[in-house]
């Protein structure tokens, strides 16, 4: 399986949805509870609709499984984008699945999960517009990683990441950075207008308290288990990135860079909220599974990332059959 998404292709792309179904049935078997409790602006914006959805027995996990496949096509043109490989791949998409699948559970339709459209957004539009002297994308970066974190603030950890993709890609431009810095602080102005205007500055202050409400990190017995599968995946991405380092073009250097950079920022969000809390992973599993696929294509031989496939799905199918029965 692992060969044939290698390589991009009509079949590929409707066997990576046939398996975001496949690997999601368990939703559909098990009670699904709303645990939306974000005080953030737009989070309690999305509140009522997200009552609405989990109103219905089967309504949450059809969106759940819609947009995870509609995630993984983003991850796999920000992967090709990067010209990590002279031929498109559906890989990246699938390991972006695959990890996604384990956890699903609890990463269903949380306001991270929600927040992942806006950061690949950001970076494809940051990633198209490496040639661009407008000034226009470099606002749109910087506004797009603001609204995300008014949906889940750990995102601002990514702030960072902004300015190294502009340090390591352009030459320095005081006005660039200057306009990245608008972009990023216009959403927060307007919000603070609303809330000041309607007397209301306690409730925006609550955005930035976290929540006192715990998401388990890990749920059943055996959480050991998925704590492997992640250091497997990426102790191989990295491993395979330091490997082909010196092998790849200046500019494929940079964009191997920028994903580990993002690997690093985004498990910085894991020490933001006082509790224990499995929604960062949902923002951490955009640049693992990048690595990891890469990881997986480098390997010369071909059964050895069956076999990795093969284990990971075993570990998978174990945890959802237990939840199920």
């Amino acid at each position: 399986m692992i060969r044939f998404l290698k390589i991009a292709s009509s079949a590929s792309g409707l066997l990576l949805f046939f398996l975001a179904i496949l690997f999601n049935l368990n939703l559909f078997f098990t009670p699904l509870e709303l645990s939306w409790t974000s005080d953030s602006p737009l989070g309690i914006l999305l509140r009522a609709p997200m009552e609405f959805v989990f109103g219905y027995p089967y309504l949450p996990a059809t969106l759940f499984v819609l947009l995870l496949s509609l995630q993984c096509f983003l991850i796999n043109s920000l992967f090709d984008m990067q010209k990590w490989l002279i031929h498109n791949s559906h890989l990246p998409g699938y390991c972006y699945l695959l990890l996604c699948s384990l956890f699903n559970s609890s990463l269903m339709l949380t306001p991270a999960f929600l927040s992942v459209f806006l950061v690949l957004i950001m970076f494809n539009v940051g990633y198209r517009s490496l040639n661009s002297k407008s000034y226009v994308p470099v606002f749109d970066l910087g506004f797009y990683l603001s609204v995300a974190s008014l949906l889940y603030l750990p995102i601002l950890l990514l702030s960072p990441l902004v300015f190294v993709l502009y340090a390591r890609t352009r030459q320095f431009v005081l006005q660039e950075w200057i306009t990245a810095a608008i972009g990023l602080l216009l959403p927060y102005f307007f919000s603070l207008s609303y809330y000041y205007l309607t007397d209301n500055l306690p409730q925006m202050a609550a955005h930035f308290v976290p929540s006192n409400t715990a998401y388990q990190l890990f749920k059943g017995g055996y959480s050991w288990l998925k704590i492997l599968l992640l250091i497997v995946a990426v102790a191989l991405g990295l491993y395979q990135v330091q490997e082909s380092f010196m092998r790849q073009a200046i500019k494929v250097r940079q964009l191997m860079v920028l994903s580990t950079t993002f690997l690093y920022c985004s498990v910085l969000a894991f020490a933001f909220p006082p509790y224990i809390n499995i929604m960062p992973l949902n923002i951490t599993l955009v640049p693992l599974a990048i690595l990891f696929a890469y990881g997986m294509i480098q390997i010369e031989d071909f059964k050895i990332p069956e076999i990795i496939n093969a284990c990971f799905l075993l570990i998978m199918f174990f945890f959802h059959l237990a939840e199920v029965f």
